[in-house]
């Protein structure tokens, strides 16, 4: 199977737990793609990080952010918004403002997300 099918198959997969409100599931199938060495990008991580937010998971969503950053993929607003979404939900305020302030410094413009669940 091609590299970039391969990361979209994956990638469905990620999107089809975060909608099934299996968090766990979603990170297996990121830390899988690691293991066979499937390029991730900013979609799937995105898409991991709200399904952390949506499983109360927010230790889990700073980590998926700081792979990100550490894979020079971002974080983009979405993936900042999941996250201080997830630490606020968590009772983790000062790590929702820590991000909104490093949306600030990147220069990235803070986005409204409708269904915060």
């Amino acid at each position: 199977m091609p590299l970039g099918l391969r990361c979209l198959s994956y990638c469905a997969g990620v999107s089809a737990c975060e909608k099934g409100k299996q968090w766990q599931q979603a990170l297996r199938l990121l830390c899988e793609m690691q293991e066979v060495t499937v390029e991730t990008d900013v979609i799937c991580y995105n898409t991991g990080i709200t399904a952390c937010k949506t499983g109360g998971q927010w230790q889990y969503a700073l980590v998926l952010l700081s792979e990100m950053r550490s894979a020079k993929l971002g974080p983009n607003p979405v993936g900042y918004s999941a996250g201080i979404c997830a630490s606020e939900k968590g009772g983790q305020c000062h790590y929702a403002v820590s991000l909104l302030s490093e949306m600030w410094e990147a220069k990235l413009e803070p986005s409204i997300i409708r269904s915060l669940q």
